[in-house]
């Protein structure tokens, strides 16, 4: 806590908008591969292979990068 005492509003406020982002780029991930998993594209055995891994850091580092670029799915 003292760490937060130390910084500046300004630090504290992009620590938690850089989190909040964060946390819902995590949230949009899982939702896309569930859905994926829904649709049959994926299984839930398939998640723990190197395969599923490889697919889902794509689909997260898809997310984050729409995030940063203030794209908006629709």
């Amino acid at each position: 806590m003292d760490a937060f005492r130390r910084m500046s509003k300004k630090y504290i406020a992009y620590y938690v908008v850089g989190s909040l982002a964060l946390a819902a780029v995590l949230g949009e991930a899982y939702i896309a591969v569930m859905i994926l998993v829904f649709k049959g594209e994926l299984s839930v055995s398939d998640l723990s292979t190197e395969f599923g891994k490889r697919r889902i850091s794509t689909i997260f580092a898809e997310k984050l990068k729409r995030k940063r670029n203030g794209q908006i799915e629709g």
